[in-house]
């Protein structure tokens, strides 16, 4: 059996509507271990596409496991409001975190947007919050959603 190298990076591409099925297990998935003081299902499968609803898109894939049929697995995404220059969604199957993919994909959102993007990220996702913060994006707003308190960060 051959053995797939392992990228120094994950692989890019933009989001394909064969994707959806996989970004929306990852859109649950990521949400549960984001937010645990959520009920369970406070986020639904269907709940994806009103979430990506006139957003470009991007997908990270890395190898999947040799039992898998094809040889790459999307492993998140990423979902930008082009207008606006803004990052509305970015989640990582959980079992990738720490694998470069958040990162990866935040860098593709800034290509996309000449450099210059905001995002907000409920304060209470502290994990969320330094992930950004070392990645130079400085909080410069601050706010309440029923949800509650959120920070917009800006680079």
């Amino acid at each position: 059996m051959a053995v797939r190298p392992v990228p120094a990076s994950p692989r890019l591409r933009g989001y394909d509507p064969h994707d959806r099925d996989a970004c929306a297990r990852i859109f649950v998935a990521a949400q549960r271990v984001a937010f645990p003081w959520e009920p369970a299902d406070a986020v639904r499968l269907s709940d994806f596409d009103r979430a990506i609803e006139g957003e470009r898109l991007w997908v990270a894939e890395l190898p999947a496991p040799a039992s898998s049929l094809t040889p790459w697995a999307i492993a998140g995404f990423v979902a930008v409001f082009m207008p606006h220059r803004f990052v509305h969604s970015l989640f990582v199957e959980p079992v990738f975190h720490g694998r470069g993919v958040g990162s990866a994909l935040l860098e593709q959102a800034l290509r996309a947007t000449a450099g210059s993007a905001s995002l907000k990220c409920d304060e209470r996702n502290r994990k969320a919050c330094f992930f950004y913060e070392r990645r130079g994006w400085r909080a410069c707003e601050w706010g309440w959603a029923p949800s509650g308190p959120w920070i917009r960060f800006s680079r």
